[in-house]
């Protein structure tokens, strides 16, 4: 009852990207195979045989028993002839026979093929026989969307991995590759790799490689990428076609294009660790900061901050950088858009569920995690998703989009229950539940329990300070410091960009900076100033 039904569904609903339907009176229909391949090279999809087009409408022409027992004999055959279609992605109960109002019919159940399937073309040759679903139709991709499937299916030489020739240490911009190393440091103080010179731990990062088939060695496209300088990377031997691009668009009724805009002007170098530190901010500028007490401590991260981090990072390591598409993030009043070249290397379906781990460029994903902002293992989708539920809006959604190839993530900023108000919700949440704790006995008890537990960790985390003030971790920390204040910063600036706890830094740090010379403040009369700003000392 549930397959007549759904078939009746399919015939009202029309063609779409997922479902193909086919005459077959006549016999087997020869563009079978043509979407097959279509709907295996997208998000795969349902061919039903037995439905006609008529007058711009879909209707039942049927099928007798014979031929129904002919074409699955007929598709069984040709399914697993390699003169036929490249690879059988299907079983037998992905091809089922129905019935609906006096009609028959013939489903087949087209999977999504495996990235390393990919392409699925007809006969042995794959150039001009491998086809993709846009829409209601079939059509046959061109030789570099072929080039780039086969590229993605070999796991084994990934697309950041690729050695480029003739490339030095000249084509890197130092200060992105040393600015790295310093908040490496602060992730990570104990990692054994920062004990390594610049040439080892950019091997290890994956920024050089050596290729022992063949013996050639030297830097890869995701260390100029990376750290690398603009016209290096945008050089024809590199990344030719390589764009970031971040715009903020003002409101409908604003006659200026963009407020704010971010890309390769000439007046930074345009690596993807720059744009990805001069992005981020911005981003999570969208929503507010929330207020939110761990322990005695107030946080001004939230989920949503975290998973707009994750969103920027997927964005760049997922990216197909030999095309001639852009990198583009859209931040609108109501959304954020993120556009990268390439397609989706798991289903739809895979990305919504997460837990599936498949990236394009892996050492690009490697050198984000030693900054402690990349997940792996499919960890990455259920960050921004859930990010999204706390803020309680839509769910962040993707598109696939083709001609060229590109993969969008739809951010939604605002809905009936915009995030301002959903934080001023939880503000008055917590102020009745510092009501009831005080009413609470009981809750009261855990508490004494919870401040003593903090202040132990207070005085073990005094210890640890006093411990590492000579070591890598405190010397890593103010080196970073020192390089952010080039200009005056508030102390929340500087907590955000070490990703520390601002009570310690206010309390630990910034006063230690600011008596040995290190720092200067802005208005030094008043040391507890409401708008009090940092600044490194000049000549020092």
């Amino acid at each position: 009852m549930e397959l007549k039904e759904r078939i009746g569904q399919m015939i009202q609903d029309r063609e779409s990207a997922e479902l193909e339907f086919k005459s077959a009176k006549g016999g087997f229909p020869r563009s079978f195979w043509e979407s097959y391949s279509a709907l295996a090279n997208t998000d795969g999809g349902t061919i039903v045989l037995g439905v006609a087009e008529k007058e711009g409408r879909f209707v039942p022409d049927g099928l007798s028993e014979e031929q129904i027992e002919q074409y699955k004999k007929h598709f069984w055959t040709n399914v697993n002839n390699r003169n036929t279609v490249s690879i059988n992605l299907m079983s037998n109960r992905d091809v089922v026979e129905c019935e609906h109002e006096g009609a028959r019919f013939l489903l087949f159940y087209v999977p999504r093929a495996d990235r390393e399937q990919r392409p699925v073309y007809l006969t042995p040759q794959p150039y001009r026989n491998t086809f993709k679903r846009y829409d209601e139709g079939d059509f046959v991709c061109d030789d570099g969307e072929v080039r780039r499937m086969f590229a993605d299916a070999d796991k084994s030489r990934p697309a950041d991995s690729r050695i480029l020739e003739g490339y030095s240490w000249s084509d890197i911009d130092r200060d992105s590759f040393n600015q790295f190393r310093l908040l490496f440091g602060v992730a990570k103080p104990d990692h054994p790799w920062l004990a390594s010179n610049d040439q080892e731990l950019m091997r290890l990062l994956g920024g050089y490689r050596k290729d022992h088939r063949t013996g050639r060695e030297g830097f890869t496209l995701a260390g100029l990428l990376m750290f690398g300088k603009t016209e290096s990377i945008t050089d024809p031997e590199c990344c030719p076609y390589y764009m970031v691009d971040y715009r903020e668009i003002p409101q409908d009724d604003s006659k200026i294009r963009w407020i704010d805009r971010v890309y390769p002007d000439g007046t930074w170098e345009a690596n993807l660790f720059q744009f990805y530190r001069r992005v981020l901010p911005k981003l999570q500028n969208a929503i507010p900061r929330p207020f939110r007490m761990e322990g005695n401590t107030r946080m001004d991260n939230s989920p949503a901050h975290d998973a707009l981090r994750e969103a920027l990072v997927n964005f760049i390591v997922h990216a197909y950088y030999s095309t001639e598409a852009a990198l583009v993030i859209t931040r609108w009043p109501d959304r954020i858009v993120f556009s990268n070249p390439g397609t989706l290397l798991i289903s739809r379906g895979q990305f919504y569920l997460g837990g599936e781990s498949e990236c394009r460029n892996p050492s690009l994903q490697r050198m984000f995690m030693m900054l402690g902002d990349a997940e792996k293992a499919g960890g990455g989708t259920s960050k921004i998703i859930n990010g999204w539920k706390w803020l309680g809006l839509e769910a962040p959604y993707i598109k696939e989009k083709h001609k060229p190839d590109k993969v969008e993530l739809y951010v939604i900023l605002t809905n009936a229950n915009t995030s301002e108000e959903n934080m001023e919700r939880n503000e008055e949440n917590m102020e009745r539940n510092g009501e009831k704790v005080e009413r609470n006995d009981e809750k009261v008890e855990r508490n004494e329990e919870k401040v003593e537990r903090n202040e132990e960790k207070v005085e073990r985390n005094e210890e640890k300070v006093e411990r590492n003030e000579d070591i890598k971790k405190g010397k890593a920390l103010q080196l970073a410091i020192i390089e952010f204040c080039s200009d005056w910063k508030l102390s929340s600036e500087i907590a955000s960009h070490v990703n520390r706890d601002i009570k310690y830094l206010l309390n630990r740090i910034l006063p230690k900076m600011v008596a040995e010379g290190k720092l200067e403040l802005k208005y030094p009369e008043s040391k507890k100033h409401r708008n009090q700003m940092y600044r490194k000392t000049i000549n020092k």
